[in-house]
């Protein structure tokens, strides 16, 4: 992955994380919202009257944009869980801006994300395994580096 689409993917993560926060913000004042079909439309009217609400859906807006332009540049096996680091992002900004609980089992899990994504970010180059149709109707056909369209038999066979 190139240091530019990086920097896509990481975009991406950030607006996602704005518009969560975003979105947080501009509901806090109202309290927890009781939607039924009696009152949906007012209720949607007095969320969408929030200045936070609608940048943070401008945000989500936005990073859907940047993130499929990312995905033009790499694979979405590993695009995709560079998404968990909003989380990450998403749990420090709630303990810190809202106040919200980031007792012992939750930083344990940001870790456990971080070390996730770590690993699929810096993996050895061109190591990620895809699933192809070999042509003979053999389910799990693996297309890896130079072992192309080789089947999961084989390559077993050959790697035992």
């Amino acid at each position: 992955m190139t240091l530019s689409t990086f920097a896509l993917i990481l975009t991406g993560v950030l607006l996602n994380t704005a518009a969560q926060l975003l979105l947080k913000a501009g509901v806090q004042p109202l309290g927890a919202l009781s939607v039924g079909l009696h009152n949906l439309l007012p209720t949607a009217l007095q969320v969408l009257k929030q200045r936070p609400i609608v940048l943070g859906l401008s945000f989500y807006i936005i990073s859907v944009c940047v993130w499929i332009a990312g995905l033009s540049r790499v694979e979405v096996s590993i695009a995709y869980p560079m998404l968990s680091l909003g989380y990450v992002l998403n749990a420090l900004a709630a303990w810190w801006l809202f106040g919200e609980a980031l007792g012992p089992m939750r930083r344990a899990g940001v870790m456990l994300i971080l070390a996730g994504v770590l690993v699929i970010r810096w993996g050895k180059p061109g190591r990620c395994w895809k699933l192809v149709t070999d042509g003979q109707g053999e389910a799990g056909a693996l297309n890896h580096g130079p072992h192309r369209a080789e089947s999961g038999r084989r390559y077993a066979a050959r790697h035992a």
